[in-house]
């Protein structure tokens, strides 16, 4: 081995070496090590005498390494996995001179065929830790695994693990004493079963278009954001689901990575480039990450104030582009609470146009209740209100609260809980309520702002698009809540099924049909001559939609000064076949950026060429 990382086996554990470790194993209970790839034999060396101030400093190969490190007697130590044809028929044509080394071709290989763009969705194999061959041991000593398994990390590797893995078989055979097989004890041989394999719900090729249509998007985000001097945009969400089954059609989180990396190995500096990335590449997004909503989670609130009869389809509100809330103990003073289009305001506002044009004030009094606040600190305090800008009249809020708010996501929705989608590492997100805000703050108390803030999606309120997808497929499919499925069957050797997966129902809203169809239409007039009307480029199929930007940060002046672009659209409107969700993260506005994505995505699924 040319190859050769310097060793320290005896010496005081100094603070100011904090990249050296305890290695067990190579004579000394307080030994240090330091590798250092990359060294030639005669750098090592040079290595060691530099520092001599080191007592006991010497340098190994890889090999003796790993020899003097490797304290599982009982588990044949693998110097070297995958080698190459040549390499193996010349160790084995030579075995009688190398005792001990065997070769042998039961180690199968992962080749992950998909491309990067499956990475997250299938994870990948590791080795076993320690930790994790102890937990997997049972009470009477049978182990699950062995000491140099690999077990799956991430995606579907981890969440089918048991599936995948299948079982050992063995063979037991006498040897003479130069190693040379005599035969084989045929009554104690064990045969081996292969592992089942997956089929997925996901198309190639299509899975190859979403990814395209997100890098497309993510790079055009970028672009602006450079020339508005803005934090780059690095990372996106691209999630399309059959609203009628649950199956996720297609996929996407960027930046991804290589999974075969896993597998074929990688360097040390490649390994610190991949886990110190600011991008976050190992983050499944679509699940993994949480974000705030903002107007595509507008329809989910929608519903749940028809339901409760706080508004219905005529209710009509004024939006003056702002309101201001007074304070409980100065009716002189409060906060602005601006509605996105600024200037004069929507003006008259009813559900329908609510939705298809995305107006804050609309929404701000479906959540804010009609409430009073605590008669003893304020005695003299009336019921929550607002004021217009040029208007003394109060208008009075008769909305949700954020009680009703969190039950009906919760109970509706299921936020606030994983999908249950079969893959490892989903995140629950947060539908946050006062009792959450007084554990998690130490005491701070929940106020009318916070309810006004969730109420477009904004604020404590957190989601994964996932959850957005889901939300919003059981809005366009008129009321059934699936669980999202990435697997279609699991599938034998052979080519037999040994089960198929079948859509499973979560729930029916509760919601009736007609707040259900109320909310539909307020989504459709979004693409016709609301705010998804310019990013939707296509007429046929007709498409319902949402699009949303979040801000999130800290507030400049009053402004937020960073915002996710996000886009939901279903199709084709009168019985969808897909739903997506996208999410540009920091991408700004979400017609503008987030919308084109799902654009192509639609067009792709659709069959749609460019004119």
């Amino acid at each position: 081995e040319e190859e050769a990382p310097a060793v320290q086996t005896t010496g005081p554990f100094s603070a100011d070496r904090p990249q050296w470790e305890r290695i067990p194993g190579i004579g000394k209970s307080e030994a240090l090590a330091e590798l250092l790839d990359g060294l030639t034999a005669d750098a090592a060396n040079a290595y060691v005498e530099e520092r001599s101030d080191i007592p006991g400093l010497r340098a190994l190969t890889v090999l003796e390494y790993q020899l003097a490190t490797h304290v599982a007697d009982d588990v044949p130590m693998v110097v070297k996995a995958d080698v190459d044809r040549e390499v193996a028929l010349a160790l084995g044509s030579n075995n009688l001179h190398l005792p001990g080394v065997v070769v042998d071709d039961n180690d199968l290989v992962r080749r992950y065929s998909g491309g990067d763009s499956f990475s997250h969705i299938l994870g990948y194999v590791g080795p076993i830790t320690e930790e994790e061959y102890q937990a997997t041991t049972t009470v009477t000593g049978t182990a699950v695994y062995e000491r140099n398994d690999v077990v799956g990390r991430g995606g579907i590797e981890d969440k089918l693990e048991q599936e995948l893995r299948g079982t050992k078989g063995g063979r037991w055979i006498q040897v003479d004493s130069e190693g040379v097989e005599r035969f084989e004890l045929l009554e104690r041989r064990r045969e081996a079963i292969a592992g089942l394999s997956v089929q997925l719900t996901i198309d190639r090729e299509f899975q190859a278009k979403m990814t395209e249509a997100l890098q497309d998007g993510i790079n055009f985000a970028n672009a602006a954001a450079l020339e508005e001097d803005r934090e780059p945009v690095t990372s996106g969400v691209a999630v399309a689901m059959n609203p009628q089954n649950g199956e996720i059609l297609g996929m996407v989180s960027l930046p991804t990575y290589d999974n075969q990396m896993f597998i074929d190995g990688m360097t040390d500096e490649q390994f610190d480039a991949l886990i110190n990335d600011p991008a976050d590449p190992l983050l499944n997004r679509a699940i993994s990450g949480t974000f705030a909503p903002g107007s595509v989670f507008k329809p989910l609130l929608a519903c749940i104030g028809l339901q409760e009869g706080v508004i219905d389809p005529e209710k009509e509100f004024e939006c003056k582009a702002e309101i201001r809330v007074p304070w409980s103990w100065d009716e002189s003073q409060g906060n602005e609470y601006v509605c996105w289009v600024g200037g004069n305001g929507h003006g008259q506002v009813n559900v329908y146009s609510a939705i298809a044009d995305s107006c804050d004030v609309y929404f701000y009094n479906v959540g804010a209740p009609h409430d009073k606040p605590d008669e003893e600190d304020f005695p003299n305090a009336d019921f929550l209100h607002y004021y217009n800008p040029g208007d003394p009249e109060r208008h009075y809020f008769e909305g949700l609260g954020i009680d009703r708010i969190a039950g009906g996501l919760r109970n509706e929705f299921n936020l606030g809980a994983p999908t249950e989608i079969e893959l490892a590492g989903e995140a629950e997100g947060l539908v946050p309520t006062p009792e959450w805000l007084r554990e998690t703050f130490d005491g701070e108390f929940w106020s009318v702002g916070d309810t006004i803030n969730v109420s477009i999606g904004q604020g404590h309120l957190l989601m994964t698009p996932m959850q957005m997808l889901n939300s919003t497929a059981a809005i366009a499919n008129g009321g059934t809540l699936w669980r999202p499925r990435v697997v279609k069957a699991l599938v034998r050797e052979d080519g037999r099924i040994v089960r198929e997966y079948e859509p499973e129902e979560l729930k029916k809203l509760s919601v009736d049909r007609e707040h259900i169809e109320t909310v539909r239409l307020g989504m459709r007039r979004t693409i016709t001559s609301g705010t998804g009307r310019q990013p939707i480029t296509f007429s046929d199929p007709p498409i319902g939609g949402k699009s949303g930007t979040a801000e999130y940060g800290i507030a400049v002046d009053g402004r937020y000064k960073l915002s996710h672009a996000w886009f939901t659209a279903f199709g084709p409107y009168e019985n969808p076949e897909i739903a997506v969700a996208v999410l540009i993260v920091s991408g700004d506005a979400g017609s503008i950026y987030a919308g084109p994505v799902a654009n192509n995505i639609l067009k792709a699924y659709f069959g749609i060429e460019d004119d």
